[in-house]
């Protein structure tokens, strides 16, 4: 990766857990309105400036990957009410983390099309 790519998925990690801890302790659905904006430009920013052409696969499975199993994943432990506030974190965090990482993919998609009607 490049330095700006580090430190935009860096942003992206931090806000993604400002968003979780907000959820936990603030409740306010406005800021974290603007979070997922911010998430997705940077999302969009890391899209344009992240991959090499050898890297393009490694990516798309990764992001499946994650974008598949975290929803998942929620599924699967929202029925142990016990840990109700981690819970509710890990979710608004996987979710900010989303909405990261699905505007990269769609701008590497793209930018993979286009590289194969190119040729």
């Amino acid at each position: 990766m490049e330095g700006v790519t580090q430190y935009l998925l860096l942003v992206g990690l931090v806000l993604a857990l400002l968003a979780g801890l907000a959820e936990v302790f603030m409740n306010s659905p406005h800021w974290l309105a603007l979070l997922a904006v911010v998430q997705v430009i940077i999302g969009l920013l890391l899209g344009f400036y992240n991959l090499q052409p050898k890297e393009t696969s490694t990516f798309f499975l990764a992001s499946l990957a994650f974008l598949a199993s975290y929803q998942l994943f929620l599924s699967a432990v929202s029925s142990l009410t016990a840990l109700a506030p981690l819970w509710s974190f890990l979710g608004v965090f996987l979710q900010y983390m989303a909405f990261l990482v699905a505007p990269a993919m769609v701008v590497v998609g793209l930018r993979s099309l286009f590289e194969v009607l190119k040729d």
